[in-house]
């Protein structure tokens, strides 16, 4: 009875521990009355309205990147709490260099997977490029040096316009590779990365970061209780 309870305890641990923290995953704060957004992200344009904590994005000019909490049918229905993030891509060049972004403050340890699961919805038209990017990077400070990128093709996919698909990237931090950050403070970024057309709009919700396999924990409990009842 003694081991049972033991491992039922074990297992609420592992799967508390499973996951790593994203700061303000849901975009649930600040909070909006039904039609209000705010586009300052810690460290863009002041004049944006609040701040959106957690979440950072580099601002080099250019606006329509924040948070909004939708009143309307051309804005999705949130798929966790009220708030979604948008990002149109913008018209007449490159998209910024930068998506909303968070160091994490989580060290990256060799031979574990780590798995980036973000909900996107795009909700213009499909006969257009639509594309977005999920990143894993490292941070040194205030540097983030690119762990791993994937672009994702909405069209491709066959993504339902105004319907919300969950999307993921991984990667494997191997032992002695310090250029995927052995060691290092992990972070994460997204992007709009589709055609070139301000109508481009892309909104994204739920950003979960997992660390796996979680079992490995498991094994570990496994071995301290056979060692238990020998």
């Amino acid at each position: 009875m003694k081991n049972l309870l033991c491992v039922v305890i074990m297992l609420l641990i592992v799967s508390t521990a499973s996951a790593i923290e994203v700061g303000n995953h849901s975009f649930e704060t600040p909070v909006f009355a039904q039609g209000g957004y705010s586009e300052n992200w810690s460290g863009a344009d002041p004049t944006g309205g609040v701040e959106i904590p957690d979440w950072e994005y580099d601002y080099a000019g250019i606006t329509f990147v924040g948070v909004t909490y939708p009143a309307d049918a051309h804005c999705p229905n949130p798929h966790d709490g009220d708030n979604v993030a948008f990002m149109p891509h913008i018209s007449g060049g490159e998209n910024q260099d930068s998506g909303p972004w968070q160091d994490l403050g989580y060290t990256i340890f060799a031979d574990v997977e780590y798995i980036f699961s973000l909900d996107v919805q795009p909700v213009n038209d499909n006969t257009k490029d639509r594309k977005a990017s999920l990143t894993f990077n490292y941070h040194v400070g205030d540097v983030r040096v690119l762990i791993y990128e994937e672009l994702i093709d909405l069209n491709v996919e066959e993504h339902v316009d105004r319907e919300w698909e969950t999307y993921s990237v991984s990667f494997t931090a191997s032992a002695g590779d310090d250029c995927i950050g052995v060691g290092k403070t992990l972070g994460i970024e997204f992007n709009n990365e589709s055609e070139n057309s301000s109508a481009l709009y892309l909104y994204f919700d739920n950003a979960q970061v997992v660390p796996e396999p979680a079992t490995m924990i498991l094994l570990g409990l496994g071995g301290l209780i056979l060692r238990r009842r020998k």
